[in-house]
């Protein structure tokens, strides 16, 4: 018998560092991703991280939330 592991194993046992809520892979009825992940290999919810960068729209929020490496918007484009 073989047994499955849950979705949440291994993978995807990750949390956004934004919500602090374990993320699930997936898509939404758009088709836009759940999660982006960026070059640091940090993880966020899409909706989370686009909200945290667009609170302070005349400051520079192009960089990661947890360790401050700098990302494009481009980068955000290729992963969705």
């Amino acid at each position: 018998m073989i047994q499955h592991k849950p979705w949440w194993d291994k993978k995807w046992n990750k949390v956004c560092g934004i919500t602090h809520v374990r993320i699930r892979p997936g898509k939404n009825k758009n088709g836009v991703p759940h999660v982006i992940h960026l070059p640091c290999s940090h993880a966020f919810y899409t909706n989370a991280l686009l909200e945290w960068m667009s609170q302070h729209p005349e400051s520079n929020h192009s960089t990661c939330p947890c360790c401050r490496e700098k990302f494009t918007l481009q980068t955000l484009i290729d992963t969705i």
